[in-house]
């Protein structure tokens, strides 16, 4: 498939213009757009879509939604020290041997 111009596009994704040009935004495509490729239109379509199937409020949320299933977050809680326990005691200390202030 060739590339669509931004009146297609529209057609494709059955929106309007404003929401396009925000979609476009908001992917990171760029503001003002006249051809979109495949891989493009199918981003987008994916957040249309995405609005729709959740009730998101707006493309940004949509977008939002998407981003957070594809890069997922494994939060752990810290059982080690990364080495900064006490860092600004150990300055202070520091410090007054030196006599100056932290």
């Amino acid at each position: 498939m060739s590339n669509l111009s931004f009146s297609k596009t529209i057609k494709t994704l059955k929106i309007s213009k404003e929401d396009l040009s925000q979609l476009c935004t908001i992917c990171g495509l760029g503001e003002s757009k006249e051809e979109f490729s495949d891989s493009e239109i199918e981003t987008l379509q994916e957040v249309v879509q995405q609005r729709i199937d959740s009730g998101a409020e707006s493309y940004a949320e949509a977008w939002q939604q998407l981003q957070a299933e594809v890069v997922p977050v494994d939060a752990k809680p810290v059982q080690k020290s990364d080495g900064t326990d006490n860092i600004l005691e150990q300055a202070e200390h520091i410090a007054d041997q030196d006599g100056q202030k932290v």
